[in-house]
């Protein structure tokens, strides 16, 4: 135990990470032990009845909004530590923490009856059968998808086979369409590349080749490959150069279908440890954080 986080060794190899005790400890403080398990942490309708603004929810008083801030910092906790698949739901609580009402309210405790009906999900790390490390990237976005019509962001890396990094967060400027918020999605994903890129290098694990970042929007990735300036695109090149001044080609341009995976910008099913859900088609994006080459 370290923080609140059991580390176990599994008989197959590897190491699996959970808060099991920490999570029970939170469900009896809040006296939610004997809850109705819940399969799911929030449902569509449910949030956009909160884009809409229709929830009818009355405000809380001052110790429902304390007690509705302690839930969100308490599994804040347990997010951060091995439970990714808090993300999104956490993501959206927080952003009411301020003002409460009791359908805020309402949400945050079916969370925690998600939490009872997957209290043993366990983050699982194995050593590859590869002697090289290889950092590689998922990531997507909702649409508008928020009272002040801001995106989702949600993004993931691996360590080989190995789930190490995972962000669920709203978007700070308001995309005008599904590309631009894709695009604003992979600008957030490469500059975390960078940093885990020096991360690793500093440990002693650099990465001698491009990391792979995959993202399923063609429109955006087309807009990250092409180098001419156009009228409506010309304000996101100014803000959000990264993607495209950080890519690296090969001969021909490494994009290929791929298998896609969902994202951290709705709740992913985390009972296959690190491994995230299949569900259809995607391209990748290969890119290089140091250099810069053409064809």
């Amino acid at each position: 135990m370290c923080l609140g986080i059991k580390i176990t060794r599994e008989p197959s190899g590897g190491y699996a990470f959970g808060q099991q005790h920490y999570l029970e400890e939170i469900l009896k403080d809040l006296s939610m032990q004997d809850c109705k398990p819940n399969t799911t942490p929030m449902s569509k309708g449910e949030v956009n009845a909160l884009t809409a603004g229709e929830t009818g929810g009355k405000k809380l008083d001052a110790n429902g909004h304390a007690l509705y801030q302690q839930i969100v910092g308490k599994l804040m906790y347990a997010m951060v530590g091995s439970r990714p698949d808090l993300a999104y739901p956490l993501s959206v609580l927080g952003r009411y923490g301020a003002s409460p009402d009791t359908y805020h309210m309402a949400l945050a405790k079916r969370v925690l009856a998600y939490v009872k009906a997957t209290i043993n999900y366990r983050l699982h790390y194995k050593r590859g059968s590869s002697s090289t490390t290889v950092l590689t990237g998922w990531v997507d976005s909702d649409y508008a998808n928020s009272d002040d019509r801001k995106s989702t962001t949600g993004l993931c890396f691996f360590i080989n086979s190995n789930l190490v990094y995972w962000c669920s967060k709203r978007q700070q400027t308001v995309a005008t369409s599904t590309t631009v918020a894709e695009y604003f999605a992979l600008y957030e994903a490469t500059t975390e590349c960078v940093c885990l890129r020096n991360l690793l290098a500093d440990i002693g694990f650099p990465q001698p080749g491009p990391t792979t970042i995959r993202e399923d929007n063609q429109t955006a990735i087309k807009l990250a490959e092409d180098e001419t300036s156009h009228k409506r695109t010309k304000h996101i090149a100014v803000k959000y150069p990264t993607p495209r001044s950080s890519r690296t080609w090969e001969s021909p341009p490494f994009t290929t279908w791929l298998p896609r995976r969902t994202s951290l910008t709705s709740s992913p099913n985390p009972s296959r440890g690190s491994s995230i859900k299949s569900s259809a088609t995607a391209w990748t994006l290969s890119i290089d954080i140091f250099s810069l080459s053409h064809p």
